[in-house]
C-alpha cells in the first residue's frame, strides 16, 4: 500500500484545474469570501491568480491584470506562455515556489500566486497591503526632542525604518516562520559583522524549535519559548518601540527580533542597565544626559536600600545611633 505524501511535499499540479480543487477541499476557495481566484486567458492558456481581499493592494493587482490581459506576444507559441506570463508580471519581487504548502502559505500571507496551465509553478509576487497604522511617536517612550516615529504592527515597516538608519551592506534581516497554524512572520535582525555568530545561531535555534498552533500574543510569547524565566520576576529582554533605540542596539551588537502584529521589538540580551536607558539622553549634551542617567540610578538606589532601611529604624527605635534619634516616630501611641 502506498503512503499518501506530505502535504508541504506535494508539488503544484500541471492543470490549473486541479491547483482549484484542492484549494477547494484544503484552504476554502468558495466558502472563505475573502479568499479568491481570477481566472483569465494568456494565449488560449488558462491563468489562475489566488489572492486574500483585505492583504493586497488592489491598484497592484489591476496593473498585473491590465499588463496580462493587453500582452501583445500573439506570435508566441504555447510552450513558451509560462516565460510570458512571468516577463508580462510587473513589480519588482517575483519568486518561483514547486510544492502546494508554499502556494498556500504565500496566499495566506498576503502574496498573490500566479498558475498558468501545464507548467507545474507557481509565480509568487508581493502586492502585500496589511490593514494598519502609519509609524507615530510611542506613548510609552516619548521625547522632548527627537525622531516620532515609531514601531507599528506591520513587519515590513518595521524593518524598513530601522534599515533607513543603518544604510550597511552587512544588516541583515532573516524571516522565519512559527506556529503550526498561525505561521506568524518572524524577523531576525542582526549587523553580520558585530553580532556574535553563537547569539545569531542560539536565537534561530529557539526560534526554530518553538512547536505552538499560534503565538496570538506575538512578542510575548515569542519570549516565553526562548527564555527560560521560570520563577524569576525580573525582565531578561528588553522591549522598544522606537526605531532609534533599536538601530542603536543593533551598532551595539544585539540581536533583534521583530515579530509580525507587534509594535515592539525584542532586544537580546539585555541587563539590568540596558532598562535604566532612555533615549531622551542621547539628545542631551554628554554632561547633561550622563547627570540624568546618574540621577536615574540614585532614585533606583534609594527606592531599593533607602526606603527599606528607613522603615527598619521607625519600627526599631533602639537601632538607631544617638545622632539619627530624631528619625522615626517622635511619640508612641498606643491603640485600643
Amino acid at each position: 500500500m502506498t503512503s499518501e505524501k506530505p502535504q508541504n511535499m506535494m508539488p503544484i499540479p500541471s492543470r490549473v484545474a486541479e491547483v482549484d480543487a484542492y484549494m477547494e477541499e484544503k484552504v476554502g476557495l468558495g466558502v472563505s469570501f475573502d479568499l479568491g481566484v481570477r481566472r483569465i486567458k494568456v494565449l488560449r492558456k488558462d491563468v489562475h491568480i489566488y489572492y486574500i481581499n483585505g492583504l493586497t493592494d488592489t491598484e497592484y493587482i489591476i496593473d498585473i491584470l491590465d499588463s496580462l490581459i493587453h500582452n501583445k506576444n500573439a506570435d508566441i507559441v504555447s510552450t513558451k506562455v509560462f516565460d510570458v506570463v512571468k516577463d508580462l508580471l510587473v513589480h519588482q519581487s517575483v519568486q518561483e515556489i514547486k510544492t502546494m504548502d508554499e502556494l498556500v502559505d504565500q496566499v495566506l500571507s498576503g502574496l498573490i500566486v500566479v498558475v498558468v496551465d501545464g507548467k507545474p509553478i507557481g509565480l509568487v509576487v508581493d502586492v502585500r497591503s496589511y490593514p494598519g497604522r502609519q509609524p507615530v511617536e510611542p506613548d510609552t517612550e516619548k521625547v522632548v526632542r527627537g525622531s516620532r516615529d515609531g514601531f507599528v504592527e506591520n513587519i515590513i515597516i518595521n524593518t524598513a525604518i530601522t534599515r533607513r538608519r543603518i544604510r550597511d551592506e552587512r544588516l541583515r534581516f532573516e524571516m522565519l516562520h512559527v506556529g503550526e497554524r498561525s505561521k506568524s512572520d518572524i524577523s531576525i535582525g542582526y549587523i553580520k559583522d558585530i553580532a556574535d555568530p553563537d547569539l545569531i545561531e542560539i536565537v534561530r535555534k529557539e526560534l526554530n524549535s518553538i512547536e505552538v498552533d499560534g503565538i496570538t500574543m506575538s512578542d510575548k510569547t515569542i519570549e516565553e519559548f526562548i527564555v527560560k524565566q521560570r520563577y524569576n520576576p525580573y525582565p531578561l529582554v528588553r522591549y522598544t518601540e522606537r526605531a532609534d533605540v533599536a538601530a542603536t542596539h543593533l551598532l551595539e551588537g544585539h540581536v533583534l527580533i521583530y515579530v509580525d502584529t507587534s509594535p515592539s521589538v525584542i532586544i537580546t540580551p539585555s541587563t539590568l542597565f540596558h532598562h535604566m536607558q532612555h533615549a531622551e539622553e542621547y539628545r542631551q549634551a554628554p554632561a547633561v544626559g550622563t547627570l540624568v542617567r546618574w540621577v536615574r540610578f540614585l532614585g533606583i538606589f534609594v527606592s531599593l536600600f533607602l526606603l527599606p532601611i528607613w522603615l527598619l529604624f521607625c519600627l526599631e527605635p533602639s537601632l538607631l545611633p544617638e545622632k539619627f534619634e530624631y528619625i522615626g516616630p517622635n511619640e508612641k501611641r498606643i491603640y485600643p
